[in-house]
């Protein structure tokens, strides 16, 4: 979310700053602004990180090994700035609690309808996942097991849908309806009878 100048309260004070609080990645007001050590460039910290994802951590400007860091003198050009409330609440906002006042303060805002709304938006992007990721559990036993051939714990799988499987220890193919210790976090398997003779194993230790 951008912050909106035609937003702001204090319009004269935004003029006389308005060169210095403008990213040069969004072209929006700075929000959380870091400041090129090199060419003293500003952008918003998110829009840094998301540039950094797509490009080495240089400045935008190809400067050559530049820092990034917070700027005081920024930090308090940009404090001088005041915004209106966009849900209309007649509250003067000022810039560094702008989005807390959104999401929390606003005399405005329904809360309770925004966390139904953000409720039933989960609930919908899990039954998307499940058509993706099948959900297991009327397959799974209640046990796991730790094998030492594994570092995830493995739950005891009674079926699944899939093609045949090899166990990763003995390398025997299976049948899909056959049981199975399947780590659902990396496909891995391991058969019944690897897994009672890895137990008579640890039992002969004793």
């Amino acid at each position: 979310m951008f912050l909106d100048p035609k937003l702001i309260y204090n319009i004269s004070t935004y003029k006389l700053i308005e060169n210095q609080s403008i990213c040069y990645l969004c072209e929006h007001l700075l929000w959380n602004p870091l400041q090129c050590s090199v060419c003293e460039s500003s952008f918003c910290n998110e829009c840094l990180k998301e540039y950094f994802l797509k490009n080495d951590k240089s400045c935008p400007n190809n400067c050559i090994n530049p820092t990034f860091k917070e700027s005081k003198l920024l930090n308090e050009i940009l404090s001088k700035l005041q915004f209106n409330c966009p849900n209309k609440c007649n509250d003067i906002i000022p810039y560094e609690e702008f989005f807390s006042h959104l999401n929390s303060k606003c005399s405005k805002v329904d809360y309770k309808k925004k966390y139904l709304e953000l409720k039933d938006k989960l609930n919908q992007l899990k039954s998307e996942y499940k058509l993706w990721v099948p959900e297991p559990s009327s397959h799974l036993k209640n046990s796991t097991f730790k094998s030492k051939f594994h570092v995830h714990r493995l739950p005891y799988i009674e079926t699944i849908e899939r093609g045949g499987w090899l166990c990763n220890v003995c390398r025997e193919s299976h049948k899909a309806i056959e049981k199975s210790y399947y780590c659902t976090l990396c496909d891995y398997d391991l058969c019944k009878n690897c897994k009672e003779n890895e137990e008579k194993e640890i039992m002969n230790k004793f």
